[in-house]
């Protein structure tokens, strides 16, 4: 089977599935083929006429698909305010709709003074990160970031680690600010 074929016939598996989230079937078994050969996806169009070694491998991350397992939890990314973060099932998946509240507390991170020093954040609910890092990479802030999940926090140290800001973010096991004291600036 050539990697167009096999191309042609997972999009043909996964469309009921792309249905109902209004993804498109030839560029979810695009995404996927990328992510099991480790390739981009200029290989992928030089290539349509090979041979697709271990066709059985690509085509049980398509079933994951079919089977209504997001993509992000199949390839193990997800793709936020321009980055690329580490995913992993059991941690939620970040929604674009969380980059307008990123936006919004990086507009009100730099209307604080600055003769006060860094501004201060608590984000409740880190998950994998993506709040805290992008906070981390876009202002001078120092964050605390708590989770009750050890899944969760070890994704997020493992994404700002990625990020190289691991040495601004205090990561947190807790419930809510449970126990986390001070004042902050910002609580996210």
């Amino acid at each position: 089977m050539t990697v167009n074929d096999a191309l042609k016939a997972a999009a043909s598996q996964i469309a009921p599935a792309c249905e109902i989230n209004g993804a498109n079937p030839a560029r979810v078994a695009g995404a996927l083929l990328m992510s099991y050969l480790g390739v981009k996806i200029e290989w992928i169009f030089l290539n349509l006429n090979r041979e697709l070694e271990d066709a059985e491998g690509f085509f049980a991350l398509i079933k994951r698909f079919a089977n209504h397992e997001p993509l992000e939890y199949i390839t193990g990314e997800a793709g936020f305010y321009g980055l690329t973060f580490n995913v992993k099932k059991g941690v939620l998946i970040p929604r674009p709709e969380t980059e307008i509240l990123v936006e919004r507390s990086l507009e009100v991170l730099s209307n604080l003074p600055a003769q006060n020093g860094p501004p201060l954040v608590a984000e409740i609910g880190v998950g994998s990160g993506i709040i805290s890092i992008c906070l981390a990479l876009n202002s001078n802030a120092k964050i605390i970031a708590s989770d009750i999940s050890d899944d969760a926090l070890n994704l997020a140290r493992e994404n700002a680690a990625k990020f190289g800001v691991e040495d601004r973010i205090e990561f947190v096991k807790c419930a809510y600010l449970d126990q986390i004291y001070g004042r902050f600036d910002l609580l996210v």
